[in-house]
């Protein structure tokens, strides 16, 4: 946690960001490291209480049971999107941007949402992928690469699409780095041969061409989603205008001029979105903390799926509130983790933050000490710190249902006590 913010400091401090409206409140700044104490404090607490006998049990098991549940969720996931792309066209990204701007004005004008039933369940149903992407790299003895694309990535591209996003994209592609770290540093422990050179192996270079290809692809994806969005008002020199004064951001402190001059303006556009992107949430938590004086909004402001249960049971209530955060220059801003928590509980969030850190440190213990179950929980812990940045582990990018799959893999997982034979059963029901 420490790491990830002092990143977002430097980058805002390096990068030529410059506020033309608010300014940082030391009183909001020492809010926001409160926080981030009681963060430490949960990590810090938990890690003095040593752990039970029960967790250290955990070092042989079976992941059976939770992919075949997960590969046919995941299945129904991409079939419902397929089914909601009739008659759309997902690779018009000016389209798919007027109808993300048309979805937000309905949920401030309190009206329905127009998506389609198929969507609505598959929004239930497609985090399944981000499960899958681990249990498989984490705990498969040979990773079935068809399958893990198949189940795995399909989904949450394909949601991705529809949606006109890119976090699941990049969530997804967090998860499964993640899991491969977790696959190499504990590959003794999950009964995996030690990684080896990719150097003569064809099959290994040829894996990797696929994945720079595919994160080739996806940064393309990216830039053209925001130059979509630039082209509405005018290109890149446009949005430069919409920061500074709609957002109240400017890209003209020291070293701008060497900066434009080395890379133009679609290039430094790029710099300065992508990074807005990871320091962001750092002033938009300090106005909220200052001048945020609304209702509690229990978890409608930084939960999806919350939002979306209200707005189809009390959509005035979501309008109304919603419309508070608007007055301030928030809304449509991500909001860090801190300040998403600060909406929707007030300062009870501290007690959460301490139990964040708690939850933390538990999961990492446990690793560490060969605890295999808790493995698959890592990745999402630890992304869960990284995207602070911008929400909660449960609210960033429909984290709250991806959880819940992690829960339900989590609990289908069992123990075994010949690993050879389960590992080898694994196997076999993978190549099915």
């Amino acid at each position: 946690m420490t790491i990830v913010w002092v990143t977002c400091i430097l980058t805002w401090t390096i990068l030529p960001f410059q506020l033309t409206q608010n300014k940082f409140s030391i009183l909001g700044l020492f809010i926001f490291f409160s926080f981030i104490l009681f963060f430490l404090l949960g990590t810090y607490t938990r890690k003095k209480i040593k752990l039970k006998k029960s967790d250290l049990d955990w070092n042989n098991v079976s992941v059976i049971n939770a992919n075949k549940i997960l590969e046919f969720f995941s299945f129904i996931a991409s079939l419902l999107l397929l089914i909601d792309y009739q008659g759309s066209n997902v690779f018009d990204l000016t389209e798919i941007y007027k109808f993300r701007s048309d979805q937000a004005d309905a949920l401030l004008n309190a009206s329905s949402s127009n998506s389609s039933i198929a969507f609505q369940m598959a929004f239930l149903i497609y985090p399944v992928g981000n499960v899958y992407i681990a249990l498989k790299i984490i705990y498969e003895k040979k990773i079935a690469y068809f399958k893990l694309l198949l189940f795995g990535f399909l989904p949450i591209f394909l949601a991705s699409f529809v949606m006109g996003g890119r976090v699941p994209i990049f969530y997804a592609a967090v998860i499964a780095f993640l899991s491969w770290r977790i696959r190499k540093n504990f590959n003794k422990e999950l009964g995996h041969t030690p990684l080896i050179s990719l150097k003569g192996n064809f099959k290994k270079v040829l894996i990797t061409f696929c994945a720079v290809l595919l994160t080739c692809i996806s940064v393309y994806y990216f830039a053209a989603v925001f130059f979509v969005r630039a082209d509405v008002v005018g290109g890149s020199d446009g949005m430069f205008v919409i920061a500074e004064e709609v957002w109240g951001i400017k890209f003209t402190g020291a070293g701008s001029a060497m900066l434009f001059t080395l890379f133009g303006n679609n290039a430094a556009f790029l710099i300065f979105i992508f990074s807005w992107y990871l320091v962001q949430g750092l002033l938009m938590s300090n106005i909220l903390f200052i001048n945020y004086d609304g209702p509690l909004q229990l978890g409608t402001y930084g939960i999806d799926i919350i939002s979306a249960i209200v707005r189809r049971t009390n959509a005035e209530f979501l309008s109304s509130n919603f419309a508070s955060l608007l007055d301030l220059g928030t809304y449509g801003f991500l909001p860090s983790a801190f300040g998403s928590l600060f909406v929707d509980f007030n300062y009870f969030s501290i007690v959460i933050c301490f139990m964040w850190g708690w939850w933390a440190m538990g999961v990492h213990k446990k690793s560490q000490y060969g605890n295999l179950r808790s493995m698959l929980l890592v990745p999402f812990m630890i992304a869960g710190i990284f995207f602070s940045l911008i929400n909660t582990p449960f609210g960033m990018t429909n984290g709250f249902i991806t959880h819940i799959w992690l829960f339900v893999a989590f609990f289908l997982i069992r123990k075994t006590t010949n690993r050879g034979v389960s590992q080898k059963k694994a196997n076999s029901a993978s190549s099915i």
